[in-house]
């Protein structure tokens, strides 16, 4: 099923920046970067219960008369916020790099229509939380640097041209990357709800730490950060 009267989706981008010149090979730029979606495509399951509890399913949905469906709706929404951190040597002396820093945040109520959907057609505002792909933290550095060795340079500069070949125009670079994990959900184990609503979550023990340390969580054939034993399923026929 599709909504015939579906709006157009449409995303409006905004940023703020200065950029200020330190030295004479060296600037540094900050921007504020944002953007907002509206109208964006969904699909989940339509038709389900409209509230948890036992019994028949379709005796809780709207038209009781019609089973659950997969239904296409653009009414999604995204926001994307995040300070943007550049500073930016040019060469010189042999050296150039750049630093970049981004800290940010995504959010929205589906990332990929083709994922996990959100769970009650009826009430989307549970879903709004960090998009799959939000990386709240960013930071880049790249940089080359010309090793002083060989003709025009401070060390043999004066070196035959087997020496220069062998030795000389040698160039040192890296990029390290350090950025923050993604967003994960924890599923419960079935329609606990008894709803049809898809992707239900399990619950969080209170009082239990939810991460443990490197190598724990899991088999010795795999190893999780996550402790399993901080989440169980709802209550039946609850959220």
């Amino acid at each position: 099923g599709a909504n015939p009267k579906n709006k157009i989706p449409y995303a409006i981008e905004y940023n703020l920046g200065v950029e200020q010149q330190l030295q004479e090979h060296l600037t540094l730029k900050v921007d504020y970067v944002g953007s907002m979606g509206k109208h964006q495509y969904v699909d989940m399951n339509a038709n389900t219960a409209v509230t948890p509890g036992a019994g028949s399913i379709q005796s809780r949905a709207k038209y009781p008369q019609y089973g659950p469906f997969s239904d296409s709706e653009n009414m999604g929404s995204s926001s994307y916020n995040a300070l943007q951190i550049e500073l930016n040597k040019q060469m010189s002396n042999g050296l150039t790099f750049k630093t970049s820093y981004t800290m940010s945040k995504s959010l929205d109520y589906q990332s990929d229509p083709y994922g996990l959907s959100p769970v009650d057609f009826y009430n989307l505002k549970p879903d709004w939380g960090p998009s799959d792909y939000n990386r709240p933290q960013m930071l880049v550095f790249s940089g080359i640097y010309q090793l002083p060795v060989g003709r025009g340079r401070k060390f043999i500069n004066n070196a035959n041209l087997f020496t220069d070949d062998v030795l000389g125009g040698w160039n040192v670079g890296t990029i390290v990357t350090l950025d923050s994990g993604q967003p994960f959900d924890v599923q419960a184990n079935g329609d606990i709800a008894n709803t049809e609503w898809q992707s239900q979550r399990a619950e969080i023990i209170s009082g239990v730490n939810r991460y443990v340390s490197a190598g724990g969580g899991g088999s010795a054939a795999y190893k999780s950060w996550v402790n399993y034993a901080a989440y169980k399923n709802p209550a039946p026929y609850t959220v």
